[in-house]
């Protein structure tokens, strides 16, 4: 594991507090976990921003940027395809190994890209 996401307390009710948002965010295998840690992450966010302000929540998109492309760059010289939200594992691949911020902060700011692209 290459380090400790700042996520696990959202992710201890965020499953629950999606409602509806459950539904999507249960995936059928590996290949899908971005779409509960870009959730919870995305979720997590909009949560600074409600509590704090909006530059705590701009930080927070910041600084997962420089994960995130921090992430990108290792990945460019490994395995390319680990740099995908969606990853097709082949058989016997250990999902543990494409652990990084790409399912989270890639997830996350497709999430808000998708709010830009509806006026939210």
């Amino acid at each position: 594991m290459r380090k400790q996401r700042k996520t696990d307390s959202v992710d201890c009710w965020g499953g629950e507090a999606q409602g509806v948002l459950a539904l999507v965010t249960r995936h059928a295998d590996a290949s899908h976990f971005w779409l509960n840690e870009g959730w919870t992450t995305y979720i997590e966010r909009l949560l600074k921003q409600i509590l704090h302000c909006l530059a705590h929540q701009g930080f927070s998109f910041l600084t997962g940027a420089k994960d995130l492309y921090d992430d990108l760059k290792f990945y460019e010289l490994r395995n390319k395809k680990y740099r995908k939200l969606r990853i097709e594992f082949e058989k016997g691949e250990n999902p543990d190994d494409t652990y990084s911020s790409v399912p989270y902060d890639k997830g996350a700011n497709f999430l808000l890209h998708i709010g830009f692209q509806n006026g939210h």
